[in-house]
């Protein structure tokens, strides 16, 4: 997805606030120059609105050491939660009258997941979509045929977003494994906010699902990765892309790769490419990565 005149202020916002409290003063003080250099020039060379949030992350001095202290608390509290409300969801998805149904209904409540704003999160995740999807009073938006990309996928790369929702993409890897294809999960390397990192993987015991977990440094785009989740990217076939971060990496990216994405949709520019309304939660097919 290329970066438009909107998302520019949205970026800045994203990155300012999950940065800025953390840093020293100095750091604090240069912090906004630095941002603009970044989002600037990125802008002006590729575009490609997942490579420039990661390019404007690291120009603001990375997720560093106190704000990655302060997520890991606050995603351990999003764990518990999804955790509490899990067996509520797959008794949802279970009522499905059929496989395809039923895989639909794991996609839902995992999009129904993805609730954190574009701005810092200032409290833990309690999903209250999932929970009225479960009741029958939110639903979801299922765009394409998933399914029949699900069939006929070998290899599976299912890109996850944050900590807490991370335990509801376990029921969409449990239906696609029924299916055969391969898993390879991907989760960042470092600390990266309220992102799913690997111990959030072993609190859900989704290692024990996927083929393999593999970790990339800040959000995955078509161009790849030096290490593992880029070799995982090369080799698969079928792509889940969960969250903004992922759908704005591969959103009209060229991939080439049947791709499916789930997220709750939080902006304008995202909410006209995909011809719904802010709010929506949207399961979306694409042949093509568009």
């Amino acid at each position: 997805m290329k970066a438009g005149p909107e998302c520019r202020e949205c970026l800045y916002k994203w990155v300012y606030e999950r940065t800025a409290p953390y840093l020293e003063e100095a750091e604090r003080f240069s912090l906004p120059v630095r941002l603009d250099d970044a989002i600037d020039s990125g802008i002006k060379e590729y575009g490609n609105l997942g490579l420039l949030c990661n390019t404007a992350v690291y120009a603001a001095g990375g997720p560093g050491s106190c704000a990655a202290s302060f997520y890991e608390e606050f995603k351990q509290k999003a764990n518990r939660e999804a955790r509490r409300l899990l067996p509520v969801a797959r008794k949802y998805m279970e009522r499905g009258r059929s496989p395809q149904e039923r895989f639909e209904r794991a996609c839902i409540l995992a999009a129904a997941g993805n609730v954190s704003p574009l701005g810092a999160p200032s409290a833990p995740f309690t999903f209250p979509d999932l929970v009225g999807v479960t009741e029958g009073r939110v639903h979801g938006a299922v765009m394409g045929d998933a399914y029949d990309i699900i069939l006929h996928a070998r290899h599976i790369l299912y890109i996850t977003d944050n900590a807490g929702e991370i335990g509801f993409d376990s029921l969409v890897l449990e239906a696609v494994k029924e299916k055969g294809a391969a898993v390879s999960l991907v989760v960042k390397e470092d600390p990266f906010f309220e992102d799913a990192r690997m111990g959030d993987v072993l609190h859900f015991h989704l290692e024990a699902v996927a083929d393999e977990v593999v970790t990339s440094k800040g959000f995955l785009t078509p161009s790849g990765d030096d290490g593992p989740a880029g070799e995982a990217l090369a080799k698969c076939d079928v792509i889940i892309a969960k969250g903004t971060g992922s759908f704005e990496s591969f959103w009209d990216s060229g991939v080439g790769k049947e791709t499916i994405f789930l997220l709750k949709v939080k902006c304008k520019p995202i909410a006209r490419d995909l011809g719904v309304d802010e709010g929506t939660i949207v399961v979306k097919a694409s042949k093509s990565g568009s």
